[in-house]
């Protein structure tokens, strides 16, 4: 048609037809055309419409059904744009404007400077945002929501928006909580039941000290009733008794420590030789008793643990005690070998028996509960132990060490 039209116009110019430029069947096939183009345009248009609305549609569905909220936060202005949804999930009234101010103010005191830092790395290009806080919402309850967003940017990278979702995550933390729980009276109830087996060590354990109490006293008391008593002498009997009474009071004291359920505190940090020491002073007895010898090589210069003292005594003593029953049947006179040392990430513990070594078919199922090898074993202490080497963020191992024997090794973070 357009190769027509210029045909017909050279020759209307030319004088050779006489007839309009534009009234012709050339013109009207162009126009024909491209009312047709736009026309399809138009029409694709209102297709891609309404695929963008069915797939707002899908996802707004989605989003509810998963209980999530969209947001998008502006940077340059600060306003925070949310749905209805999630202003009943953040507890924000209708008709308030939200910006970051805003945001930042109703979330729980603790979980501010984390956000806000987490916002600003991820501004700065770091990763994508994600973070789970603590919102306090008007009538004073608590609710947690776990976000994730991603920074869109200009041309020249600066930051422009960032979208993300927002999830409802209090059942979830309600639901972890319990079982964290549950888990720490488990723990409490696994040092219940090893000083309940060493019940009878630990009196015997008591009852020396209590005894020589009660001699030096009488002794004394004896002395008091000579003409002239030998003060020297009950300096030194009262120096023997202060000394006894404050033995039976530390082993009192790691008593009460290990019976006591308190929450662990992710904040601790130990001396990894001196928790050690304590526990072969609690276990010092029982070791005697079952005629056993521990040769202790305690690395000098250790750094600081990030670790709890009563969990770490806890695998200590778990430990020890299997140690030393795969030693019962063995010959006497080989000894526990215990070896503390570090390198650039742990302080480490290792173990070593000399028992009989981890057989193959029990090598994998060694930390899994309420499996023994014990009769009258529970399965719990190395399941319980493990679990608590990795919540204290180290890690408790097993093998057979090429010299005979199992080898334990208890992997605790240094402490920055």
């Amino acid at each position: 048609f357009v190769l027509m039209a210029t045909g017909q116009s050279a020759l209307v110019a030319a004088g050779a037809l006489r007839m309009p430029f534009l009234a012709s069947l050339p013109f009207v096939g162009i126009i024909a055309a491209m009312g047709y183009e736009l026309s399809r345009d138009v029409f694709k248009a209102a297709k891609l419409s309404e695929d963008l609305k069915n797939s707002q549609l899908r996802l707004s569905q989605a989003a509810a059904a998963a209980s999530m909220v969209i947001w998008e936060w502006d940077v340059a202005t600060g306003r925070i744009l949310v749905s209805d949804k999630g202003r009943g999930i953040y507890g924000l009234p209708e008709s308030t404007d939200v910006d970051l101010s805003l945001f930042l103010s109703i979330l729980h005191e603790h979980d501010r400077p984390g956000v806000r830092r987490a916002l600003d790395e991820s501004l700065a290009g770091g990763a994508a945002f994600a973070e789970e806080y603590r919102v306090r919402m008007p009538d004073g309850s608590i609710r947690w929501i776990s976000a994730t967003g991603h920074v869109e940017r200009d041309a020249h990278g600066a930051p422009q928006l960032m979208r993300g979702v927002s999830i409802d995550a209090t059942e979830r933390k309600s639901a972890e909580m319990r079982v964290e729980l549950q888990r720490q009276e488990l723990a409490h109830l696994s040092r219940v039941s090893v000083l309940g087996e060493m019940a009878g060590t630990l009196a015997h354990e008591l009852n020396q000290p209590l005894a020589a109490i009660l001699s030096n006293s009488q002794v004394g008391r004896r002395s008091m009733d000579q003409a002239q008593p030998d003060l020297a002498e009950m300096a030194a009997i009262l120096d023997d008794i202060s000394i006894d009474a404050k033995r039976a009071g530390h082993i009192i004291h790691g008593m009460r420590s290990m019976l006591k359920k308190s929450p662990p505190d992710d904040e601790a940090v130990i001396d990894v030789n001196e928790t050690f020491e304590q526990v072969m002073a609690l276990l010092q007895s029982e070791i005697i008793r079952r005629k056993k010898e521990i040769h202790p090589t305690l690395g000098k210069d250790l750094p600081k643990a990030r670790a709890g003292q009563i969990e770490v005594q806890q695998i200590l003593i778990n430990m020890i005690i299997n140690g030393l029953d795969a030693m019962q049947s063995q010959p006497a006179g080989l000894p526990m070998r215990i070896e503390t040392f570090h390198n650039e990430a742990w302080v480490v513990i290792a173990i070593k028996d000399a028992g009989p070594g981890i057989s193959p078919e029990v090598q994998p199922r060694l930390f899994e509960p309420f499996y023994t090898t014990k009769p009258e074993g529970l399965g719990l202490g190395l399941s319980i132990s493990r679990s608590i080497a990795e919540r204290l963020g180290g890690e408790l191992s097993a093998r057979n060490h090429p010299d005979g024997g199992a080898e334990f090794r208890l992997l605790l973070p240094i402490a920055t």
